[in-house]
């Protein structure tokens, strides 16, 4: 008897059922895996057949089983009375492995909550559609950060081929500011006009992304923060300043300052002038942020307060005010003195 034309996509259905739908807690049997395959196609398959598709596709999976040292699907046959039946025992990723990139997406400051559920739902999909539904419920939360709302995905695409061709890059920088409203929203710096450097690396420091770039400008290698980028593109120019890349020590750029402190956990209320708006955002979120007149807004956040936190507040200058407590704001006016004594 010549074989029916779609004895081809049959097989392919059989393979995409059982990988779906099937792990070692969920087997199907051959009278299940027809059952489904009959509410797709209107000429239903003969058991023989979807068995012999089963088999073959064992053999199928133990050869590349063979061929690429276990890193790939493994059929197993369970006849216990209550776990009978056919299930992917093995996949290239195990649950625990899916579960660690579920857990790397979920605390990623540097992915848009919309790029991180894409990114779950793809990963997750790797698993059966009884784990996929698991994994999916993972939730892990970045302590003290918040999520971008760029998608910086998209944006190290053009960045990277930019750098690979040896061309300069062109984007639009964003900055917070206060509305009419005294809304908080993002608007372009230089009024939307076009940043362009010469791109070199990509870097990442507490889950934040950073192009490292020589802007002719200044003369010199600048970071500049990927989710604050927007229009990023490629400009058909050969990079300048590669030797002042060259020169660059990457152990010494960044340094962690923030994310190591140790002291008293404290709600503070602090003044800070508009210009530090982003970086306030960048560390605390939009949550507990009021425009205060028209140059300053304040936050009310809890800290752990200790030199750390005085040096961070210190590094702002004038443009940074500790309202309340009240002995919390003289207990730092004693540290900058005693910084300023030290310096004399």
């Amino acid at each position: 008897m010549p074989k029916k034309e779609n004895q081809k996509f049959k097989s392919l259905l059989v393979a995409k059922i059982l990988i779906e739908e099937t792990d070692d807690k969920h087997p199907l049997t051959t009278d299940d895996i027809l059952e489904r395959i009959s509410d797709i196609e209107t000429d239903p398959p003969e058991y023989r057949s979807v068995l012999r598709d089963i088999h073959q596709l064992d053999t199928f999976f133990q050869i590349q089983e063979e061929n690429d040292n276990d890193f790939g699907y493994v059929i197993d046959k369970s006849d216990e009375y209550y776990n009978r039946g056919w299930k992917i025992i093995q996949r290239p990723f195990e649950y625990e492995d899916i579960q660690l990139l579920i857990e790397a997406i979920n605390s990623s400051k540097g992915i848009s909550h919309k790029k991180s559920n894409e990114l779950k739902e793809k990963v997750a999909s790797l698993r059966s559609i009884h784990e996929k539904e698991k994994l999916l419920d993972i939730n892990v939360y970045t302590l003290g950060r918040t999520k971008t709302d760029t998608d910086i995905l998209l944006l190290l695409g053009s960045i990277n081929d930019a750098i690979e061709h040896n061309h300069k890059l062109s984007f639009v920088y964003k900055n917070y500011t206060f509305n009419d409203k005294g809304k908080i929203e993002k608007v372009s710096r230089r009024q939307g006009k076009e940043y362009v450097v010469s791109p070199y690396q990509i870097l990442m420091s507490e889950s934040n992304y950073y192009l490292l770039a020589y802007n002719s400008y200044f003369q010199s290698i600048i970071p500049y923060r990927i989710d604050r980028m927007e229009k990023t593109f490629e400009v058909e120019e050969e990079r300048e300043g590669f030797e002042e890349y060259r020169m660059i020590n990457f152990n010494d750029f960044f340094k962690e300052t923030f994310n190591m402190w140790i002291g008293d956990r404290m709600l503070v209320k602090l003044l800070f002038t508009n210009d530090l708006l982003y970086t306030v955002i960048d560390r605390f979120g939009k949550e507990n942020i009021q425009r205060y007149d028209e140059n300053h807004f304040t936050l009310i956040a809890k800290v752990m307060v200790s030199n750390q936190f005085y040096s961070w507040l210190a590094g702002f200058g004038s443009k940074v005010k500790i309202l309340e407590p009240k002995e919390l704001a003289e207990d730092y006016k004693l540290y900058i003195k005693s910084i300023y004594d030290d310096i004399k």
